[in-house]
């Protein structure tokens, strides 16, 4: 911080090139100030913990004072996987004044909130709906008429060639043009159930009761769970409140893992993945194949050995054996498989299969080319590397290309058999190539009887 006699600002302001430091300055608060305060009436508005309040909390009058008459969190014990559960939580409000509830957040989408039947859902909305500000400028003042704006002027004779004055700000006037929140859509009252979900507050009037109603799906969930919804009230001594359920989620029927990987499946082999499915509370559990989504892939079942079932802590279990057969496509395997077993809860489990099929000829990169952006008057290239597995002599060509103003140099080379088991592809955007973006593929293919060929996406973006 700079310290200067009052004489030399005295002095400043007089002279012309101190008045435009000091029009600039004032002019540089003023929209900092603009700006401040209508950050501060957005976080006002959204209860911010910067400001340090809760918006439910401005009203005049008396409050309501929340009674948490079946307290706010509930166990529930023990629950399987992909179950659904509800628990009810009575409050009442033992004030004089209304008791507004409004949801602030939820733990996790798989939870719900009702209250007195109606579904509750977060308000969405970032930002106060505040009028546009005009831009400031030195000559004018946004917050007042033309009419009543007063032009800053010098005594000297060459005040023409000085800035105006800088910008007046009317902080009165400015919160004055807020919103009315009065003006903004009411609070139901408990009488008023809506059957679709609602982001307005709930309120519930001096001496009556209301049912907070939580619902959660267990999912896939293994272990402890807790589970939340926290709403903002207009209870000063309890401006929010969480209502929560606990527990833990111990599947009466466990697959060590899901979705399972298939890695490296081929086209022309069999392929196998394992998984365990197994019981903690059951000794008698025994899984089979309900159907499959794909008839090349199966699952069949054998007992886990002592050693492993006894690490996995079950009582019972089978250990998976996923069989792909020869035929399926080159490309992205996606395959649902639906295991039933004998246990009353869990009589079916769908399990997802998934990985990449690789036929004889071996593409990389095998996912895509892409280009990105590249300057109209200026070529790029790329190359893949094709291979074939096997012993058999084959040839490997290019058997197309799109767009078709991509070019490509094919690179052979021998292998100890005769055929092109190796090869080098280099793709080429020419210089000059059509401005925009694009995507094409390329097909490697060999001369194989079966017709082996592999596809393989190209894009980018030519640019000026």
């Amino acid at each position: 911080m700079f310290h200067r006699p009052i004489s030399w600002c005295v002095q400043q302001f007089r002279s012309p090139k101190g008045l435009v430091r000091i029009g600039v300055l004032t002019a540089a608060l003023g929209a900092t100030a603009m700006a401040g305060w209508h950050r501060l009436a957005i976080d006002i508005h959204r209860g911010s913990a910067a400001v340090g309040s809760n918006h439910l909390l401005a009203s005049a009058g008396p409050s309501g004072t929340l009674n948490l008459i079946s307290g706010a969190t509930y166990n529930f014990g023990v629950m399987d996987q992909e179950k659904q559960g509800t628990h009810k939580f009575e409050i009442k409000n033992d004030g004089h004044g209304d008791l507004v509830l409004e949801l602030l957040d939820k733990s996790c989408g798989c939870t719900s909130v009702k209250v007195n039947g109606r579904v509750m859902d977060i308000n969405s909305d970032d930002f106060l709906a505040l009028p546009p500000l005009p831009p400031l400028a030195l000559h004018e003042n946004p917050l007042e008429p033309a009419s009543q704006q007063v032009a800053f002027k010098l005594p000297e004779a060459d005040s023409s060639s000085l800035p105006a004055a800088p910008p007046q700000i009317d902080l009165a006037e400015l919160l004055a043009n807020l919103p009315d929140p009065a003006l903004a859509p009411q609070p139901t009252h408990t009488d008023e159930l809506e059957a679709t979900a609602s982001a307005e507050p709930f309120v519930v009037r001096p001496g009556e009761k209301a049912i907070v109603e939580l619902t959660w799906d267990t999912g896939m969930k293994s272990g402890p769970v807790r589970q939340y919804v926290r709403f903002g009230t207009s209870d000063p001594n309890q401006p929010m409140v969480d209502f929560a359920i606990e527990g833990e989620v111990v599947p009466v029927v466990a697959i060590s893992e899901n979705p399972i990987r298939i890695p490296n499946a081929r086209s022309d082999e069999s392929s196998q993945a394992t998984f365990h499915i197994f019981s903690t509370t059951s000794d008698t559990l025994k899984p089979s194949l309900s159907r499959s989504s794909n008839d090349l892939v199966t699952a069949r079942f054998e007992p886990l050995a002592e050693a492993v079932r006894t690490g996995l802590k079950a009582k019972s279990g089978y250990r998976g054996i996923i069989e792909v057969a020869p035929g399926l496509p080159v490309g992205p395997l996606h395959v649902e498989l639906v295991i039933a077993t004998n246990d009353p809860d869990r009589p079916e489990l769908k399990v997802a299969v998934f990985g990449q099929v690789e036929g004889n000829l071996v593409v990389v990169p095998s996912d895509k080319l892409d280009f990105q952006l590249v300057p109209h008057d200026k070529s790029r290239t790329l190359s893949l590397l094709a291979k074939v597995r096997s012993d058999v002599a084959e040839s490997i060509k290019v058997a197309r290309i799109t767009p078709e103003f991509l070019k490509f140099e094919f690179h052979a080379v021998k292998s100890g058999n005769g055929g092109h088991g190796l090869a080098v592809v280099e793709v080429t955007v020419p210089a000059g190539s059509p401005v925009g973006p694009f995507e094409g593929a390329i097909e490697v293919a060999t001369d194989h009887v079966a017709g082996t060929q592999v596809r393989i996406p190209v894009r980018g973006h030519v640019t000026h």
